[in-house]
């Protein structure tokens, strides 16, 4: 069964959207203030440490230093 959104709620929609998008947009450090919103902190060196890959070479994350790095720990579980 198909059902539908009332007309109404893709309005309210819209309207959250702009107004989240220009409260992002406005460097009013006032705003961010109210927010508790601060600038991140200087960056820290992480650890040194190694992780074997797919292929079972040994990957160190000394090898990207200097780049941004995302890791992203999978499990199949």
């Amino acid at each position: 069964m198909i059902t539908r959104r009332p007309p109404w709620a893709s309005v309210v929609l819209g309207v959250l959207f702009v107004a989240s998008a220009a409260a992002g947009a406005t460097t009013d450090s006032a705003l961010w203030d109210a927010l508790g919103v601060a600038p991140a902190a200087e960056p820290v060196t992480a650890p040194a440490f190694s992780l074997r890959d797919v292929t079972g070479h040994t990957v160190s994350l000394d090898q990207f230093r200097g780049h941004l790095v995302m890791l992203y720990f999978w499990a199949t579980w």
